[in-house]
C-alpha cells in the first residue's frame, strides 16, 4: 500500500458524535429522506475514479478511528478496485498503526472485501486500499466503508461540512450525519470478471436416459487470453461429460445426460468458470427432464451436414435399442439404422436421398419423433473436365457407363439432330434437339467462320449436353436430365464463344469447356462472356439436384495488361462444406455456396 496524494493543515475535531443506534437502523431512517444524487453518466473503462467528495468544501475536521467510522458510498461501477481515505496523524509518538478498511453492504451487512495496512506514523494525505484479485464486484447501491485501528488511537479519518458528497453519509459512533461526509474516493470499472461464460441451448432438453450436447462459450476482455476450467452443478441424475471442461478458445462442447431414474422437471444448473489468479464467472442455465414413456426424441443430428455415403448419429432418447424397431426419416427416403441404443442411433446416407436441407424424424416402436433439421451435402472432391465428353461432331456414341446413347445424324446444310436412348432397347429419352456445326460472326468488317464447333455429348450418363454454336438465336447450350427425360430449367441457355471485348485486332476466341462435380450433380460450364456482360469470361454453375436450375454466373476478367484471355488451367473443388472453389489461371475465385 502506498499513499498517492497528501492534505494541507487542517483543525482536528476529536469530539464523538453522541448516539446509541446501530448504523443500519440509523441508516434505514435516514436513507428514506436523502435524496442519492447520482453521476448523469456512467463510466466504463477501467480503474477510474467512481465516486468521490474531493475536492471537498473547505473547513471540516477529522475523527480518530478506534471507533465506528464509516461513510455510505453509491457506487456506479459493478467492480470495485481500490479506495482511498483521507488519513491524517492526530496523535503523534506512538508510531505507526494497522489500519483495516472494510467493504459491506449497508442494509445486509455482506463483506466484499476486508484489507489492512500498515501506515507509518505521521502520515497527512490519502492512503490507498487496493481490493484483492485486482477488485471486487459490488452492488449498484448503498455500500459501507469503515475505517478502523487497533485501538492505539494514532490516526483520524478526515470530513468536510456542507454535505460534499450527497449520494451518501457518514456515521462516527453509531451516530449518522447526512451533513458531513469523510474524506474518500473510490475507484472501479464494470466488471471484475476477466470473462463470461454462456451455455446454449438453454433450456437443455433431456428426457429419462437420453442425452443432449451442449456449447459452452467463453467471452473474454481485459486482455485474458487463457484457458478456462468449466464445472457443472446439475439436478438429480442428470451428469456432464466430461464433468470438468477445460475452454482454450471461444467454446467447447459437454454432453449432458440424463438417468434412466433421473427427477423430471425444470431445473436451474450452473456452469462455472475458473482461471488461476482470475475472478471467476457462472452462467446459471435451464434443464428440462422429460419422463421416458411416450414417443422417440430427437435433439440432434451430428453431423448436421453429411453426404450420401456418409454416417449421421443421431442423440436423443427412448429409441428402441433393436435396430429393426426403428426408422429414420429425411430426404425423402427412410433408412434403418445400424448401430442403435436408447439414446443414439447411427445411419448412412443412402444415395436415393434428395440433395439439400431437410427435416429428420425417428419413428421408433411405431412412434414417430418430433424433427430437427438436416441437410445432405454433394459429394466433395475435384470437378473432372468432360469436354471431350461433349464436343463430338456428326457421331454417334454411348456414355461412359454403357446406360445411354446420342445418335447425331446430318438434318441439311450445317445443321444436325441429337437423339439420346436409353440403353440395351435404344428407347428413346425426351425430345431430339437441333444444332449447328458452324459458327458465324464478324469483327473489323471481316466475316468469321468457326467450323466442326457444334456437337452433344454427356456428363457421366445421367446428364445430356447439345452445343449449338450457330442457331439464329446465338451460340446456346441445352441440358437434359436423361434420368427422366425433362429438360433443364431454362434451357437452352444462352452462351458465347468469341471473346468480343478485347482490343481489336481480335484474334483470339475461347472454346467452351465442361467440368462435372464428383456426383454429377453440377455441371460447371467456362465460355466466353456476352458482350454486354461482365468479365470477360463467365463461369456457369448448373444444378441438376435442383432441375437444371442455374446456381450462379461468375464473371472472370483476363489478366492484367493482358490481350488475351489465354487458355490457363482450370480446376474446380467441391468443399466439405457445400461450397465450391475454382481456380481459372493464377486467379482463385471466392466460394460459392451450393443448396
Amino acid at each position: 500500500m502506498a499513499p498517492n496524494d497528501s492534505f494541507g493543515d487542517r483543525d482536528i475535531a476529536t469530539s464523538a458524535q453522541p448516539s446509541p443506534h446501530s448504523l443500519r437502523c440509523w441508516a434505514r431512517t435516514l436513507v428514506a429522506c436523502l435524496v442519492l444524487l447520482l453521476p448523469a453518466e456512467r463510466i466504463a473503462v477501467a480503474d477510474v475514479v467512481d465516486q468521490s467528495n474531493a475536492p471537498a468544501q473547505p473547513g471540516g475536521g477529522a475523527h480518530h478511528i478506534t471507533v465506528q467510522s464509516a461513510q455510505t458510498v453509491m457506487p456506479t461501477l459493478g467492480c470495485l478496485t481500490r479506495v482511498d481515505v483521507g488519513l491524517t496523524t492526530g496523535n503523534r509518538g506512538r508510531g505507526g498503526d494497522q489500519v483495516t478498511l472494510t467493504v459491506s453492504d449497508l442494509y445486509n451487512a455482506r463483506v466484499y472485501a476486508k484489507v489492512t495496512a500498515a501506515v507509518p506514523e505521521g502520515f497527512d494525505g490519502y492512503w490507498r486500499f487496493d481490493m484483492p484479485a485486482g477488485g471486487v464486484e459490488v452492488p449498484r447501491s448503498a455500500i459501507v466503508l469503515d475505517l478502523r485501528d487497533s485501538g492505539k488511537n494514532v490516526f483520524w479519518w478526515r470530513y468536510e461540512e456542507g454535505d460534499p458528497y450527497p449520494g451518501g453519509f457518514y456515521i462516527f459512533g453509531g451516530a449518522g450525519n447526512a451533513n458531513r461526509d469523510y474524506v474518500f474516493k473510490t475507484y472501479g470499472k464494470a466488471t471484475c470478471r476477466a470473462f463470461s461464460i454462456n451455455v446454449t441451448p438453454d433450456p437443455v432438453p433431456l428426457v429419462q436416459g437420453g442425452s443432449h450436447q451442449a456449447t459452452i462459450s467463453v467471452a473474454r476482455q481485459g486482455g485474458f487470453s487463457g484457458s478456462v476450467t468449466v464445472t457443472f452443478a446439475l439436478p438429480n441424475g442428470v451428469t456432464a461429460s466430461p464433468s470438468t471442461l477445460v475452454v482454450p478458445g471461444a467454446s467447447a462442447t459437454a454432453t449432458f445426460k440424463a438417468g434412466p431414474t433421473a427427477t423430471t422437471g425444470n431445473f436451474t444448473a450452473t456452469a462455472s468458470g475458473a482461471a488461476s489468479g482470475i475472478e471467476p464467472a457462472h452462467d446459471d442455465f435451464r434443464v428440462t427432464v422429460a419422463g421416458a414413456s411416450g414417443p422417440a426424441q430427437v435433439t440432434g443430428v451430428s453431423p448436421t451436414l453429411q453426404a450420401k455415403g456418409g454416417t449421421i448419429t443421431v442423440s436423443g432418447a427412448r429409441f428402441d435399442p433393436t435396430c429393426s424397431a426403428n426408422v429414420l426419416t429425411f430426404a425423402g427416403i427412410s433408412v434403418t439404422p445400424t448401430t442403435c441404443s436408447a439414446g443414439t442411433l447411427t445411419a448412412v446416407v443412402p444415395s436415393q436421398a434428395a440433395f439439400g436441407p431437410t427435416r429428420l424424424k425417428v419413428t421408433s416402436g411405431g412412434k414417430e419423433s418430433n424433427d430437427v433439421a438436416f441437410s445432405v451435402a454433394r459429394q466433395p472432391g475435384g470437378f473432372s473436365e468432360i469436354s471431350s465428353q461433349v464436343l463430338h461432331r456428326h457421331s454417334s456414341h454411348s456414355c461412359s457407363g454403357g446406360t445411354a446413347r446420342v445418335e447425331i445424324t446430318a438434318s441439311g446444310g450445317d445443321a444436325y439432330r441429337a437423339a439420346y436412348q436409353r440403353l440395351p432397347g435404344n428407347s428413346p429419352i425426351g425430345s431430339s434437339t437441333t444444332f449447328h456445326d458452324s459458327y458465324t460472326f464478324i469483327v473489323a468488317g471481316t466475316t468469321r467462320i468457326f467450323q466442326s464447333y457444334g456437337g452433344a455429348g454427356f456428363s457421366g450418363c445421367d446428364v445430356g449436353l447439345v452445343f449449338d454454336p450457330g442457331n439464329s438465336a446465338g451460340p446456346r447450350l441445352l441440358l437434359q436430365d436423361l434420368d427422366n427425360g425433362a429438360t433443364f430449367k431454362g434451357s437452352p441457355y444462352p452462351i458465347a464463344i468469341q471473346v468480343p471485348r478485347l482490343t481489336p485486332p481480335i484474334t483470339q476466341t475461347y472454346d467452351p469447356r465442361f467440368f462435372r462435380s464428383p456426383d454429377g450433380t453440377i455441371i460447371l460450364a467456362i465460355t466466353a462472356a456476352r458482350e454486354n456482360a461482365t468479365g470477360h469470361v463467365a463461369a456457369t454453375y448448373f444444378d441438376k439436384a435442383t432441375g437444371g436450375s442455374i446456381l450462379t454466373a461468375v464473371p472472370i476478367n483476363k489478366p492484367a495488361g493482358s490481350d488475351s484471355v489465354g487458355n490457363p488451367p482450370v480446376s474446380a473443388v467441391l468443399n466439405n462444406n457445400n461450397t465450391v472453389s475454382l481456380t481459372f489461371g493464377s486467379q482463385a475465385l471466392s466460394p460459392i455456396a451450393i443448396p
